[in-house]
């Protein structure tokens, strides 16, 4: 994907005015870039070893989801 095209929403660099097009058409304003990891692994440069961290949404983030309407729904593990 192009950069220019999907860019993080609230970014001076590569989303100037966007926000503002999204505040117009859905009266929201991103507080910041609305971007998040919630899940991150590396392997360590020295010895190898695989490590891993997960982070919860922030809270405007969360407000974010909740206002557009994304969560996505709850599944069921059928596979047991």
């Amino acid at each position: 994907n192009d950069y220019r095209y999907n860019s993080p929403r609230n970014d001076e660099v590569y989303g100037k005015g966007r926000n503002q097009t999204l505040k117009s058409q859905t009266k929201f304003t991103a507080p910041r870039q609305m971007l998040h990891a919630m899940k991150l692994g590396v392997y360590h440069p020295e010895n190898g070893d695989y490590m891993e961290w997960t982070a919860p949404l922030p809270g405007d983030f969360e407000l974010a989801l909740d206002y557009f309407d994304l969560r996505k729904p709850e599944t069921t593990d059928v596979s047991t």
